[in-house]
């Protein structure tokens, strides 16, 4: 038996200074004439499918149907791929040690992840990191970040036998440590993005740590 662990991506294993959030906003603004279109909202956490559900029912209050959401995430992600060769970007302290200890130990490696399967491509390929990871659940799978952490476990669970507490889910949100808990998995949070060791612990985190490399040491 092995240990069964989903990262999240954005503030956990990379950060790209917003480069989503621009390519997102400039997709809705060249096919839907929305101005700013994430305005105020906060993204840490959300999927997304739930990203595009928030900006139809603010600006047209509805929802978008299956041919819209179709467009309009496929002008996103053309648009990302872009944007993502020309931005500096972080790939955060501990991340190629903590992989490299977890594939020597026989952990199963996965992604759990509001992305969209190939915004996740996009975003980890240029790094170097996509090829760590041999599944996942994604925002392409489920709209509920819980939802997608449970597809992600099924999926981990055909490649290798892991008792249920053996199996994390590593993040840097409050809603990272939610949909971990809701999926049944051990919740690891991160001090790597927009919150604080002591605000993920308040969150309900099982383990909080600065850094990938804090955690590293502990294991």
């Amino acid at each position: 038996m092995s240990d069964l662990c989903l990262f999240d991506i954005d503030g956990t294993l990379v950060s790209l200074g917003g480069v989503g959030r621009r390519a997102f906003e400039r997709a809705c603004l060249e096919l839907l004439g929305i101005q700013s279109a994430l305005a105020g909202f906060a993204l840490d956490g959300m999927t997304d499918p739930l990203i595009l559900h928030h900006v139809y029912q603010t600006h047209r209050k509805r929802l978008p149907d299956e041919d819209e959401a179709a467009r309009l995430f496929a002008h996103y992600l053309g648009l990302l791929e872009t944007t993502v060769a020309e931005t500096s970007m972080v790939v955060h302290e501990g991340v190629p040690d903590i992989l490299a200890h977890l594939q020597a130990a026989g952990a199963t490696i996965g992604l759990a992840t509001g992305n969209l399967v190939e915004g996740a491509r996009i975003k980890l390929e240029r790094p170097k990191l996509w090829h760590h990871f041999g599944f996942g659940g994604f925002g392409s799978d489920a709209t509920l970040r819980a939802d997608l952490v449970r597809i992600g476990i099924e999926r981990g669970l055909k490649a290798a036998q892991t008792p249920p507490d053996r199996i994390f889910v590593i993040g840097d949100t409050p809603r990272d440590i939610e949909a971990a808990h809701d999926a049944g998995a051990i919740a690891i949070a991160v001090a790597t993005g927009s919150y604080t060791v002591a605000q993920l612990e308040a969150a309900g985190a099982d383990a909080a740590y600065p850094s990938l490399t804090a955690w590293q040491a502990t294991l």
